[in-house]
């Protein structure tokens, strides 16, 4: 405190007459000519002051008012006492009475300025003024975090209780935080981290869409190699290989596949499909519904040429359905004919348009800039606004999208009987299991295993040996006429023994075998591009020598179970095929199987609904569950990603297709969340923790207070831990407190006040002290009960820990307190959030007079920001009517005590919501948003006066800005005026004048074009401003937009400050000579 003895320098009036020309020739007032008293002083306090002047006086002036009194006319007696000698005994008490004065006036101003809510500096003063009109000053709410336990493999279900107790592991500067849960869990080891399902057996559909995947990579496939393709849809097809990618990670290759020509694959099954299709249809030709088929038909072969995987995904979308449809109207009337026929066309392309999964992610390989143009060309309203295409403000505008908001808990998740009780549903094995309990250790294991779709008759084989037929070499036959070489006219003739089904392979083939596969390619000796295949099986195969052609060499005889060609001769007089078309003919054999792999699944995770990789059981709508990973929503790779989420439904399926459950597919348990994922994750990244348990900040503490006694009336008792817990709630107030004070076993009541208790009732209220730590008060009648005398008798329970501390990064918790058996580890995938301080001082001077004007209802507009300011945990508040979508609504935006962070998932947003409905009209649309920053950037020149030294005065004019324009200072939605900023750099001592160059804000747009360097430089906006054609003049206020709409989107207001942790947000220099 203040020294009282200190006062400024009080002067006595001289009156001249000692020739001082009225102006004191240093008598003091002690020329005996008299001198004006100059106490007691005036004081005149005009509205709006911080402080009261209110002291008449001090010490230096009180000495100089008595001095001049001894001279004075009026008090001649004293007169005679012409000594001011400080040493003197009647000076010396003189100077005892002025130094009497000095402080009792020194305190009567401090009991003045304690007395107004305005001018108090007091926490205590605060206090009682605020109780004056009701107001308790609020308390900090605790921080929401939740946390995933690990459970150890070997360990059957655990139950882990509530209150189970988990730590941070604090980082310099910080301390340990102690972390809760809120109820019970029951937790196992395979639902420690689930992860989605990562491949699938290989199906017709899937093979044209996304090519083949085979096991290993040491197939020694090339592009141009013959394949053997037998989709299982009852045709086998000779296809080529272009192109072959290797995974060694995986020890997978993907193979592409071309039709023999080189051609789209999927075009050439399509076609073959639809040929099926129509002939199925042909026994209903003439017929309404045949001329409706044959046009859904005409609209998938117009696809021809398109994308396989689009291919099987319009045919799936449109064609399927449609036929399916067909199928149905069919069968319920009764159309006998049609029924075969519809539904074997049904049958042919679903093998082709059963659901897939997406190709790679579009924005693998692309740069950023590459990823903002297809970004903005989809967003209009991005591209409408005129902003440049930044790819920093694409991707911080992804990083700052909310994650998806789960009901608040269970009892608010909305069931529904239809998915409970859809089929596959987990509700079935649990009452089956329920009913027949000797099934339940067996159930899962069974259905587990058990394969819900027969297995795919998917096949293919490698045709190693590509070989010319025998004769392809023989020279061109010739004769000799009178010894003179007379060159050929024609080709040889056919041999007799070419027959259709025979085919005669240069060389001897060894490896050749019975029931193989070949195929006969069949060129053309007029067209070397004119060839097809011809894939037929080995009946017999013999290995000897032929003469043929002018030719006697080791040949292969492969006799075929189809015809491959007409060669003209004994068979077919008039055959197509001569030697020529023998020449450029070529066989493909020596078929070898090559091992499929399980399709992997690669599409983004995404949505409400996930495939899992396994059957688990137990899992239950309501559960809280939390997926992470790396998002692909984001053009930077590698950004991890969290979102918690609750699960509506829980089924075990196999994927289906259009037709049903697809071809080899097992049991795997499917989740369906309450809400959407708000990002897409790349699938072999993602892990769901499954035992995850809501939790708040704050250790329990049971303790002793003391000992009842009925003698002593308003007990108190002091908490030993500091500070009480106070969790959020749906309250005028905001936070429930976690004290629980028992005496004598029984529970008592606390109060607001003493106040609320009439006669002998059972009850307590606390107040806090200005450490932080809290006191209990009981009763005394006519307002409560006196504590009955026992020994330790008074007992309480409670939490302790609040506030920001509690606001932890993800993963910092990680140390178990309390270990139920079985439990190894816990974490929390999510950083903390809601945690808020106690109400400062400033919060104070606002919420007193706002607690009257709110009332603990909402009525009017101002109502909503004045009870929401009020909330616990709630820093700022500012409430509008806005007009969009074609309705109205509310508009409440809101900001955390010290700016803390508050997520649309954290009990406090949730509490304030709720409070809302309950305490306001539930009929009225309220859209509650968090507060839009804007940052304050300032550059001055600052001209310091001669005897000051500016490393002295730089840190005073900063702090000074700091506080003037800093987050507890600033208001929603309120412009900042230029001249309140150059004023508190005016008074601060020291500064002669300021030069201000550089006032203004920057929004998150012009920080991520900063971030960018889209510029190169400063943006011009923050040169210097010379505003108005006047040289320095800056503009006359900062605008600051309070809640509005725009394009037809509410927006929060704005809130403008100093961000004093970026120190160069705000420059400072020393005008020099």
């Amino acid at each position: 405190m203040n020294n009282p003895a200190a006062g400024t320098a009080g002067v006595g009036v001289c009156t001249g007459a000692c020739g001082g020309g009225g102006g004191c020739g240093g008598c003091g007032g002690a020329c005996g000519a008299g001198a004006a008293a100059s106490t007691p002083a005036a004081t005149s306090n005009p509205p709006g002051l911080s402080a009261l002047a209110c002291r008449v006086g001090t010490r230096t002036a009180f000495l100089a008012a008595m001095t001049a009194r001894l001279s004075s006319a009026d008090h001649a007696p004293l007169a005679a006492l012409r000594t001011r000698d400080g040493s003197d005994a009647s000076m010396a008490l003189l100077d005892a009475w002025a130094t009497a004065g000095d402080v009792l006036t020194f305190y009567q101003e401090r009991l003045c300025n304690e007395g107004y809510l305005r001018t108090a500096i007091e926490q205590r003063s605060l206090h009682e003024l605020a109780a004056l009109v009701g107001w308790r000053p609020r308390p900090g709410v605790a921080a929401t975090a939740y946390l995933a336990y690990t459970v150890d493999p070997n360990t059957a279900e655990v139950l882990i209780p509530a209150g189970s107790r988990a730590n941070s592991i604090p980082a310099p500067g910080e301390t340990m935080q102690a972390f809760e849960s809120s109820d019970e869990l029951p937790a196992r080891a395979a639902w420690n981290q689930l992860r989605p399902r990562m491949a699938r057996d290989q199906t017709a559909a899937s093979v044209i869409a996304d090519g083949l995947y085979l096991a290993g990579t040491s197939t020694n496939l090339a592009p141009n190699d013959a394949l053997v393709l037998d989709l299982g849809t009852g045709t086998v097809q000779a296809v080529r290989v272009k192109a072959v990618t290797e995974d060694p990670a995986a020890q997978l290759t993907r193979v592409e596949l071309a039709d023999w020509q080189g051609g789209n694959f999927g075009a050439s099954v399509q076609r073959q499909a639809i040929a099926a299709a129509r002939e199925a249809m042909a026994p209903a030709a003439g017929t309404a519904t045949a001329h409706r088929v044959g046009i859904i038909l005409d609209g998938v072969e117009e696809l021809e040429g398109a994308v396989p995987a689009e291919l099987a995904r319009q045919a799936g979308a449109k064609a399927v359905p449609a036929l399916r449809r067909e199928l149905a109207a069919a069968r319920e009337r009764g159309y006998a004919r049609l029924i075969p026929a519809l539904a074997a066309a049904h049958a042919i392309l679903s093998s082709i348009a059963a659901p897939v999964q997406a190709g790679p992610r579009a924005a693998a390989g692309r740069t950023s800039r590459e990823w903002v143009a297809g970004q903005t060309a989809a967003r209009p309203a991005f591209r409408a606004a005129g902003r440049e295409e930044n790819p920093v403000d694409i991707l911080v505008d992804g990083l700052l999208r909310p994650a998806s908001v789960p009901p608040a808990n269970a009892q608010k998740l909305e069931h529904s009987y239809k998915a409970t009780f859809s089929g596959a549903g987990e509700v079935y094995p649990q009452l089956l299991s329920g009913l027949y309990t000797n099934l339940a250790p067996t159930l899962f294991p069974a259905l587990a295993a058990e394969r819900i779709s027969s297995s795919t008759t998917l096949s293919v084989s490698v045709l190693r040996q590509h070989c010319p037929l025998f004769g392809h070499n023989a020279p061109v036959p010739g004769s000799f006429k009178g010894g003179i070489y007379v060159p050929p006219t024609s080709d040889w003739p056919l041999a007799l023994d070419e027959h259709a089904n025979v085919a005669y392979l240069d060389g001897a083939q060894d490896l050749l075998q019975n029931g193989q596969y070949v195929v006969l390619e069949h060129g053309s000796d007029t067209d070397p591009g004119d060839f097809k295949p011809e894939l037929t099986l080995i009946k017999t195969v013999r290995t000897g020598s032929r003469r043929a052609y002018g030719l006697a060499a080791p040949a292969t005889t492969m006799v075929l179970s189809d015809p491959w060609w007409q060669p003209q001769g004994r068979d077919f007089p008039d055959g197509p095929d001569t030697m020529g078309t023998l020449r450029a003919s070529t066989a493909h054999v020596r078929q070898e199987p090559l091992e499929l792999a399980r399709e992997p699944v690669t599409a983004d995770v995404a949505g409400r609904e996930l495939e899992l990789d396994g059957l688990y059981d137990g899992l239950t709508a309501g559960r809280w569950v939390v997926v992470t990973g790396v998002r692909t929503d984001l053009a930077a790779a590698g950004v991890q990603g969290a979102e918690l989420l609750m699960l509506a439904a829980v089924v075990h399926t196999g994927q289906s297709g259009d037709g049903g459950i697809l071809a080899g597919e097992d049991r795997h348990t499917f989740l369906t969340f309450a809400q959407p994922l708000a990002y897409t994750y790349q699938r072999d990244t993602v892990s769901v923790f499954g035992n995850v348990a809501h939790a708040t900040h704050g250790e329990t503490r049971q303790e002793v207070l003391g000992a009842g006694n009925a003698a002593l009336a308003l007990q108190q008792f002091t908490l030993k831990q500091a500070p009480l817990t106070y969790l959020a709630a749906p309250t005028p107030a905001g936070a429930a407190s976690t004290l629980v004070v028992r005496v004598n076993g029984v529970q008592w009541p606390e109060v607001p006040s003493l106040g609320y208790l009439a006669g002998p009732q059972r009850g307590f209220f606390t107040s806090d002290t200005p450490t932080g730590t809290t006191t209990i008060t009981f009763g005394n009648p006519p307002h409560g009960q006196r504590l009955p005398t026992g020994t330790d008798n008074v007992r309480a329970g409670y939490r302790s820990g609040i506030g920001a501390p509690g606001n932890v990064r993800a993963g910092q918790i990680s140390q178990l307190a309390t270990r139920p058996l079985g439990v190894t580890a816990v974490t929390n995938p999510l950083r903390t959030s809601g945690g808020a301080g106690a109400e400062s001082a400033e919060l104070t001077r606002s919420n007193a007079p706002r607690s009257v004007t709110a009332l603990d209802r909402l009525v009017s507009v101002g109502d909503y920001a004045d009870f929401a300011a009020t909330f616990a945990g709630i820093g700022k508040a500012s409430s509008a009517l806005l007009y969009a979508g074609g309705s109205a609504l509310l508009q409440l935006t809101i900001a955390g005590v010290d700016d803390v962070p508050i997520d649309a998932g954290s009990d406090l947003f949730r509490n304030l919501r709720r409070a809302l409905v309950i305490y306001g009209d539930p009929q009225l649309r309220v859209n509650l948003v968090a507060r839009e920053a804007l940052a304050l950037v300032l550059s001055a020149n600052v001209k310091v006066s001669a005897d000051y030294d500016w490393t002295l005065v730089e840190p005073a004019v900063r702090a000074a800005l700091l506080g003037a324009c800093g987050f507890d200072a600033m208001a929603l939605g309120a412009d900042v005026p230029t001249s309140a900023v150059i004023a508190v750099m005016a008074a601060v001592p020291g500064v002669d004048y300021v030069d201000l160059d550089i006032f203004r804000t920057l929004e998150a747009a012009e920080l991520t074009a900063g971030v960018a360097d889209l510029a190169g430089g400063p943006p011009s906006n923050l040169a210097p401003q010379t505003g108005n054609g006047m040289s320095g003049l800056p503009p006359r206020r900062i605008a600051v937009a309070p809640d509005r709409v725009e394009g037809g989107v509410p927006l929060p207001a704005q809130l403008a400050w100093f961000q004093a942790a970026v120190p160069d947000s705000l420059i400072l220099n020393e005008v020099r000579p």
